[in-house]
């Protein structure tokens, strides 16, 4: 005697599958999803924006003569911090650092540093501090679509990468759903309430696919090391993260404080040195640590803002001798060159204001992806 069968046909095929991942993918993530775009859309416009809210800035001071720029910081940090464990002289190089500053850390107050620590912009001009309010802006906008503002970096960093993880998600099972993908491109029927909405949302996101696939993934790279931390443990080991930064991002040949006094090197040599295998105005920092000490190093890195990769080329010097000690390429390895120009794709630092504008256009159109199709 033959049995009746209850259990139920499977509904649908892969598509519907696919259909149903995607429409639950934006809808568990989708507001947070909004958010990260619509904060990130305003990094791209973060420098003016913050110049916009803060009046009281001089006009913007990029001056190409490094020389001059570097002289005037290091009298400044010689002054305001003696004995510290680091000078970090930044010069103005472009719209993304249009003014000089100055940063050091582990000063010595008895010797008659203003602050054990300390971060200020400089007016190249008479070495003044350059004070500036803080300001909810640009700066601010372009953080909260990383770190969410409220949250702490252990958690953000995994509520990001989780988040664009269904982005991909979506991305790559809107375009399986959608096998008329091109004809759907010139459908678009006004009036007809929830079609209406849903044609407009996929002219929208294949309008903006190559750019939302490219910020997407881009993304990811950037929170790689911390939804993956295997990749990094299973060559160094549980607690090898720190080593595995120092050995594929810090310049090499940094050396702990000998504690014996000895002169800085003038930064004459090395600036020299650094232009003539870069070109004038194109050092972006000067990094000096344990000035006054035996074993000073000056780290000299390049300005960014004409390469698409965001890796910087980074020079580094004995800081007694000033002589060249290590010459750390922007990319060490293919791996990390591949890095690189997706970060500075994401980022888009080097893209002028017209290329600034075709990054905030299809960034703002690629809101249309939440609701999901």
């Amino acid at each position: 005697m033959a049995t009746q069968n209850n259990t139920p046909e499977p509904r649908g095929g892969f598509r519907q599958t696919m259909a149903w991942l995607h429409t639950w993918a934006g809808l568990s993530l989708g507001w947070l999803l909004f958010f990260m775009f619509a904060t990130g859309t305003a990094g791209y416009f973060d420098t003016e924006i913050d110049r916009w809210m803060q009046p009281e800035l001089p006009p913007a001071q990029i001056n190409r003569d490094s020389h001059r720029s570097a002289a005037v910081l290091l009298e400044k940090l010689q002054a305001e911090a003696p004995g510290a464990d680091q000078w970090l002289l930044s010069l103005p190089t472009d719209r993304n650092q249009p003014y000089a500053g100055v940063f050091w850390r582990g000063a010595d107050i008895e010797a008659g540093a203003s602050a054990a620590g300390g971060r200020h912009l400089v007016d190249l001009n008479n070495g003044d501090t350059l004070q500036a309010r803080e300001t909810g802006g640009g700066q601010k906008l372009y953080q909260m679509h990383w770190l969410l503002h409220y949250t702490k970096r252990a958690y953000s960093d995994w509520i990001i990468g989780f988040a664009t993880l269904f982005m991909l998600v979506g991305l790559i099972t809107g375009v399986i759903i959608h096998k008329k993908i091109f004809k759907d491109f010139f459908t678009f029927r006004p009036n007809k309430g929830q079609r209406s909405w849903l044609d407009a949302h996929n002219v929208l996101s294949v309008i903006t696919l190559p750019f939302q696939l490219m910020i997407t993934y881009s993304g990811l790279i950037f929170m790689g090391f911390s939804f993956m931390p295997l990749v990094v443990a299973a060559q160094y080991g549980a607690d090898g993260r720190s080593q595995f930064f120092d050995e594929v991002f810090s310049p090499p040949g940094l050396v702990e404080s000998a504690g014996a006094p000895a002169s800085l090197a003038p930064l004459t040599g090395p600036i020299d040195e650094a232009e003539r295998r870069w070109g004038q105005g194109r050092i972006r920092s000067i990094d000096i640590r344990h000035p006054g000490h035996s074993n000073a190093r000056i780290v000299i890195s390049e300005d960014t803002g004409r390469s698409v990769a965001a890796g910087a080329g980074r020079l580094i010097f004995d800081g007694v001798s000033g002589a060249l000690l290590h010459d750390a390429p922007s990319a060490s390895s293919t791996a990390k060159g591949v890095r690189d120009v997706f970060l500075g794709l994401h980022e888009g630092l080097f893209a002028p204001p017209a290329m600034r504008w075709l990054y905030f256009s299809p960034a703002c159109w690629a809101r249309a992806w939440w609701p999901p199709g």
